[in-house]
């Protein structure tokens, strides 16, 4: 067993309160990311998983075993730094190496051990190198086979692709899905980057001011997202959101009005949170890729374009709409963006018919929180 629990995890510094009462289960052989803005606690709670920070409260348990106030080397993790932190005098076995020879390892079991993780790796054919010598990614290997030689219960990763270049990145996303899936191990991963989380992990956790706001499935938390936090932070682009106001409501369904569109109707999610009333201010969100033609949609709506990004496999538009405006766009100055899933034939000042379904909307209340999520999740 190499399962995680962490329970009323807080840890301050001074007066700041970076993780605020955490509680988290991370599976037996699970891959978990954690993802947040910067200052959010994601690298702390991952460094006090680690036994690099002390927990002021809260309980840290590996495999059923309370390791909270354990030295780092005996808790059976193993760290992944966003820097490498290879030795530079030491060649590539070397570095591999170290915390086995500094464990008192025999020398032929050393041997086997870096050998396996060289094997998983694909880096046999550097082992006599200096780091100096490595590409980004082969340093990044040289670091994840440092912790594959120490066969730790859990694998941590603080942010190790961000150093790499995009298309590095990409590769070592698939790598480190391959590695997960060859060792079968626990892996607690943290990232800013919600592209590494829709794509690696088996459960996402989103965290915000050193507390958990979600946790879920990477097609849970982007379908049925608790907030407008959670739905903003995950997709790219990021949904847009215009304002609204509830206009009738009848049982578990609701009527929202749109300046500059026909009223639309949409079921209501009443598990959660506060009643909405007649006259309640919401907020509608709407995902860039919901969009449709203006004939196959229920609604229609003129969109000035002001910028158009050619990406090949799709074309994201972003441009004013004729007669509402939204309220936190991944564009400036109220606009819409809108994403056609293939090459689209349109240029800045052009003006363009839009479709929107009812079916396709998000519903927020003033806090914040989900209401209504699109009919098909």
């Amino acid at each position: 067993m190499s399962d995680v629990k962490i329970s009323g995890l807080r840890k301050s510094y001074g007066r700041f309160e970076a993780i605020k009462g955490v509680d988290l289960t991370v599976a037996d052989g699970e891959f978990v990311v954690m993802v947040g803005p910067s200052g959010c606690g994601k690298s702390t709670l991952l460094r006090t998983i680690a036994g690099l920070e002390g927990a002021d409260e809260g309980a840290i348990a590996v495999g059923g075993r309370d390791v909270t106030h354990e030295e780092p080397a005996d808790r059976g993790v193993a760290m992944v730094f966003q820097n490498y932190a290879l030795y530079p005098h030491m060649n590539v076995s070397g570095n591999m190496s170290f915390g086995l020879r500094m464990a008192g390892m025999a020398k032929d079991k050393i041997a086997a051990a870096v050998e396996r993780a060289a094997g998983i790796l694909n880096i046999g054919d550097h082992l006599d190198k200096q780091p100096k010598a490595l590409s980004g990614g082969q340093k990044q290997r040289v670091a994840i086979g440092r912790a594959i030689t120490r066969q730790p219960e859990v694998f941590l990763f603080d942010e190790p692709l961000s150093n790499l270049d995009a298309a590095l990145r990409t590769k070592m996303r698939v790598e480190l899905g391959r590695l997960h899936a060859d060792l079968g191990a626990t892996m607690i991963y943290v990232t800013h980057d919600q592209t590494e989380a829709m794509t690696m992990a088996d459960r996402i956790v989103v965290l915000r001011d050193g507390l958990v706001e979600q946790v879920g499935s990477p097609r849970e938390l982007y379908n049925r997202p608790v907030g407008r936090f959670v739905a903003g932070f995950l997709g790219s682009p990021r949904m847009n959101v215009v304002p609204a106001r509830l206009t009738r409501r009848e049982g578990d369904r609701i009527t929202v009005s749109i300046d500059g569109l026909d009223d639309m109707t949409r079921p209501l999610d009443v598990t959660k949170g506060k009643d909405l009333r007649e006259g309640d201010t919401v907020f509608v969100g709407i995902r860039p890729e919901a969009f449709g033609p203006p004939e196959d949609s229920g609604r229609r709506f003129a969109l000035k374009i002001r910028v158009v990004e050619n990406l090949g496999r799709e074309t994201l538009v972003y441009g004013t709409p004729q007669g509402f405006v939204s309220d936190e766009s991944d564009a400036e100055d109220g606009d819409l963006v809108i994403q056609f899933a293939r090459q689209k034939d349109v240029r800045p000042g052009q003006t363009i018919d839009i479709g929107l379904s009812a079916s396709a909307l998000y519903i927020f209340d003033d806090a914040g929180l989900t209401r209504s999520f699109p009919n098909d999740h």
